[in-house]
């Protein structure tokens, strides 16, 4: 390959790849494809630049049609993709409205051609690709991130989530530290995504919520890339792809958050503390939220809820408080130092929607909002013509969640886990629904209709670690579904979610508090927790190791 490419000895580079099913339309079943994507800018003369900095000719004509797609717009950014579909092999070229079919050839007649095709996109150099990377790698392997015109001003420490579809132009965000001797010293969350210029929800909720609990502060914002107007030829051509009439692709902008603090998913909390502490403080925020904002989150999810160490310095700490926030505390203030709990965190505000003054809803009737698996049963049932989504709906989401996380739910390994899970997979949509929503409304009212129900189809489900989660989801149950009525529309609100889970936690401290004195070494103790047992054995100095029988899950406290 690299005589190929003229001998440059060229160090092969990270490239994007994915894998993408695509149902072959003559064989009738999916096939795996690869696709390899990159970018590249377009300028005043960048065709024939981009094709020798390729180092083969093959691709000029490529190029041209790119660029003569693109002629009238300098420093244009688009996309290359690689797509492999059978014994044929394309190449496609995108910008942020569409994708474009440049070149297809037949991999067994043209085999050349596809080993030069590879050799250039993955062994070419990525400056005289055009690619502009946002994370750059230093001499010994590490990984920055620039912000505001300072070199590699963040270290990057790992990638926490990059975007299925289109790796070049979505969503990635990365957990970093702050280089500068100044810096904040603590770990951050750095996201890069694009937007229509005209949307500014998130960032701008953010900052009108930046002294409430529960939510992620700006540190940094700034503008990294723009699209270019479209121009009125090609605007005709997109509106005639399936859009409405007279519709024209938004202007884009991609922006650079850097946002504290770092976060992790609630699914990693470590006992039951931890757990009923932080959806304590996720439903306080989400009523400051409402209360004080007039926003309606729309967006309860596992994915979207998180666990943080909030600092201990008091001037970090956020200043607005709610009826909730004492009760919260003082629970917080009855558990030992051996048992210290993160704070809960909500995420993923790009759903949220202003309501009109004095209502509790809000009607989008192109689009549900959330996530299928722990979706409102009435917004699956009438779909979002039929229902505005009301505060109930989320409140009934944060049900939904407690039950996934207690048949084994786990955020990090959502794709795997929600697909092959025998639970939950028919908690989603099913391709046997074609898309339709009634159906998997109707799975879950027959979870739910009844108790008899609940115990049997939900409760029989959950892992044995998680019984003391089951007498707190079965009041949220008689919350929001009573009696065996198709009663959905029932009102609920944050104080009766907030009583379940306060009453959970002051009887589970009052119950564990007889075996926080200090208790002697290799000394063991039992005591009965209704209904599990906890057995109390030799431990290093300082700790205690809680055996739950009968599942033998062991911690240190």
């Amino acid at each position: 390959m690299r005589t190929i490419l003229g001998g440059e000895g060229v160090t092969v580079e990270k490239r994007y790849w994915r894998q993408q099913n695509r149902t072959h339309s003559e064989y009738g079943r999916d096939i795996p494809l690869p696709l390899l994507e990159l970018s590249a800018e377009i300028g005043n003369g960048s065709s024939s630049t981009l094709a020798n900095a390729l180092a083969y000719q093959t691709l000029k004509s490529a190029f041209a049609g790119a660029w003569n797609t693109y002629s009238q717009h300098d420093d244009r950014r688009f996309y290359l993709c690689l797509e492999f579909s059978g014994d044929t092999v394309s190449l496609l070229f995108y910008d942020h409205y569409r994708f474009a079919r440049c070149l297809e050839f037949n991999i067994h007649t043209e085999p050349v051609l596809f080993i030069r095709l590879m050799a250039g996109l993955m062994l070419g150099p990525r400056t005289l690709l055009g690619q502009k990377p946002s994370v750059a790698t230093g001499i010994r392997g590490e990984l920055h991130l620039s912000s505001r015109g300072i070199h590699n001003r963040y270290a990057v420490i790992e990638r926490v989530y990059l975007e299925e579809r289109y790796p070049s132009r979505a969503t990635a965000m990365w957990r970093a530290r702050d280089n500068l001797p100044d810096g904040y010293g603590t770990d951050l969350l750095i996201k890069d995504y694009w937007e229509p210029l005209t949307l500014d929800m998130e960032t701008g909720i953010l900052s009108e919520v930046e002294e409430f609990p529960g939510f992620m502060k700006i540190l940094s914002l700034e503008i990294l890339d723009y699209s270019d107007e479209v121009v009125p030829g090609l605007r005709e051509r997109v509106a005639t792809m399936g859009q409405q009439a007279g519709e024209t692709p938004p202007d884009m902008r991609m922006r650079r958050l850097v946002l504290t603090p770092f976060a992790s998913p609630v699914t990693s909390f470590t006992g039951p503390f931890e757990l009923l502490c932080a959806m304590m403080d996720m439903l306080n925020a989400h009523y400051l939220l409402f209360k004080e904002t007039g926003i309606l989150y729309r967006n309860f999810a596992a994915s979207n809820m998180m666990l943080y160490w909030q600092e201990n310095d008091l001037s970090s700490r956020p200043t607005k408080c709610s009826r909730f926030s004492e009760g919260i505390d003082a629970i917080k203030r009855q558990l030992p130092p051996e048992i210290p709990v993160r704070s809960g965190l909500l995420i993923g505000l790009s759903h949220a929607a202003r309501l009109s003054p004095g209502s509790q809803s809000v009607l989008d009737p192109h689009c549900l909002h959330g996530i299928f698996l722990f979706m409102a049963i009435q917004l699956l049932l009438q779909g979002p013509a039929g229902a505005a989504h009301h505060v109930r709906h989320d409140l009934e989401a944060m049900f939904w969640v407690n039950c996934a996380i207690g048949v084994g739910y786990n955020e990090e390994h959502e794709t795997e886990g929600v697909s092959s899970h025998p639970v939950l997979k028919t908690w989603d949509i099913l391709p046997s629904d074609n898309g339709a929503t009634r159906p998997l409304a109707l799975r879950k009212w027959d979870l739910v209709c009844s108790r008899e129900n609940f115990e049997s189809k939900v409760l029989a489900c959950f892992l044995p670690q998680f019984e003391w989660l089951k007498p707190i989801v079965s009041q949220m149950r008689d919350l929001f579904f009573a009696g065996d009525s198709f009663d959905v529309e029932r009102d609920t609100w944050h104080g009766d979610m907030m009583g379940i889970l306060h009453g959970a936690t002051e009887q589970l401290v009052l119950e564990m508090q007889s075996i926080w004195d200090p208790v002697p070494q290799c000394q063991t103790q039992t005591v009965n927790l209704r209904p599990t047992e906890i057995q109390l054995e030799a431990a290093e100095p300082g700790m205690i190791w809680v055996n739950y029988t009968p599942t033998s899950v062991e911690g240190a406290w």
